[in-house]
């Protein structure tokens, strides 16, 4: 009996695990369905910061070169280096005789060509009133009339051009500052010959008012944005200070020397 239990025991467990894997197992000619699973993220755009250095250069708003633009000598200087200086303020006047002479010369030829004009044209109202009268005037003499008047007209309108270029000439002896700033250079004093071709400025105005900060921006950075369009950027005058600037301008052009565009940025006002 002992044995017969034993033997009973292994039947039962061997048929219960053969039940259960036979449970497991498809029935043949079915089909099993896999289900396929992919790991998926959304994708999502956001600007990326960075913070570079860029070497700089502070430039005067606006600069110029005073020339003298006629031959002459330096009569007077009014102004001097560091001498601020308003639009239109005469900063030096020069001296040239001949360009008197000329005035002179074109007011007398203007003078002559006018009365010369006064009586052609005198002469020829006279001749349009005795023309009313028939058999008096004869229509080629009062032809002559009226072409001699255009003739004469003619020659004053050139003689009243040739004075006004003459005085416009003589303007430049005088010369002006062109905008308000502040006279940095001056390379002449009275008394000096000036008009030469390849002579030195006599002059130099800033307006250092505010400045351009211009700064070349690398080729691989053109593409980017300035954040809010502004920059801090400090002196090496004033170190520890920062200040601000606003985006104005681009060139649009790569220097093909440096591999660069030039950049500038504005409203840096010069604290006094």
């Amino acid at each position: 009996m002992k044995g017969i239990k034993h033997i009973a025991a292994i039947l039962f467990i061997t048929g219960a695990v053969s039940c259960n894997q036979s449970a497991k197992q498809p029935a043949k000619g079915e089909v099993k369905t896999a289900i396929d699973s992919v790991a998926v993220f959304i994708l999502q755009s956001t600007a990326l910061d960075k913070t570079i250095s860029l070497p700089g250069e502070l430039l005067p708003n606006e600069k110029v070169q005073v020339y003298g633009k006629v031959n002459g000598y330096v009569k007077k200087i009014l102004v001097d280096i560091g001498s601020p200086v308003k639009q239109g303020q005469v900063i030096a006047i020069l001296d040239a005789p001949e360009m008197q002479s000329k005035i002179a010369e074109s007011k007398q030829r203007l003078a002559s060509v006018k009365a010369k004009w006064t009586s052609s044209t005198d002469v020829f109202k006279r001749l349009t009133e005795a023309s009313k009268s028939d058999g008096v005037i004869a229509p080629t003499d009062l032809e002559k009339a009226k072409n001699q008047v255009a003739s004469d007209e003619a020659l004053l309108q050139a003689a009243q051009s040739e004075l006004s270029a003459v005085q416009q000439t003589a303007g430049y002896l005088t010369l002006r500052a062109p905008f308000a700033g502040t006279v940095t250079k001056r390379n002449v004093d009275a008394g000096a010959y000036v008009g030469k071709t390849g002579e030195m400025p006599l002059f130099e105005i800033e307006d250092n008012r505010s400045l351009r900060l211009r700064i070349s921006v690398p080729e691989a950075m053109t593409g980017t944005k300035v954040k809010d369009e502004k920059v801090q950027f400090s002196i090496k005058a004033i170190p520890g200070k920062k200040y601000e600037g606003k985006l104005t301008r681009q060139s649009g052009s790569l220097d093909v020397n440096t591999r660069s565009e030039v950049w500038e940025f504005f409203d840096y006002q010069q604290r006094p």
